[in-house]
C-alpha cells in the first residue's frame, strides 16, 4: 500500500475501495488490514450513516432522500486519527462550497457523533 503526501491537504493519502484514508504522519506498513476493515465498515454501514446526516441535509437543501444523498456525498476522506469523515467533493452545491464532516466513535461506524457544515 502506497502513501503519497498531498501538498493540498498537507497529509498522507491513500486510496482503498473508493476512501481516500489521510494521515498527518507516514503510517506504518501493517496498517492495511485496519484500513481494509474500515472500508469494508464504511460500505456495510453506509446506510446508517446517511440516515444520521439527512435531517441536517434536509435543512440546508430541502426535501432530499437517501439514495440522492448517497449518490451526492462524493468521496469520503477518512482520517482514522481523529476519527472523521469529510466530503469535499459533495454535489448538493453547484459549487461544492460546503464541506460535510461527520465524526465517529469506533471503526464499525454504528456509533456516529456530530455531523457538520463548513463553508
Amino acid at each position: 500500500m502506497e502513501f503519497v503526501f498531498s501538498e493540498t491537504s498537507e497529509m498522507y493519502e491513500t486510496e482503498l475501495e473508493g476512501i481516500i484514508f489521510e494521515f498527518e504522519e507516514k503510517p506504518e506498513e501493517n496498517i492495511e488490514t485496519q484500513l481494509q476493515s474500515i472500508a469494508d465498515n464504511y460500505h456495510k454501514n453506509i446506510e446508517h450513516i446517511i440516515e444520521h446526516i439527512l435531517p441536517d441535509l434536509e435543512e440546508l437543501y430541502g426535501d432530499v432522500n437517501k439514495e440522492e444523498v448517497e449518490e451526492k456525498l462524493g468521496t469520503p476522506y477518512i482520517d482514522i486519527d481523529v476519527q472523521t469523515i469529510t466530503y469535499l467533493e459533495q454535489e448538493f452545491d453547484d459549487d461544492a462550497m460546503h464541506i460535510f464532516m461527520l465524526e465517529y466513535m469506533d471503526d464499525t461506524f454504528e456509533e456516529l457523533g456530530d455531523f457538520s457544515i463548513d463553508g
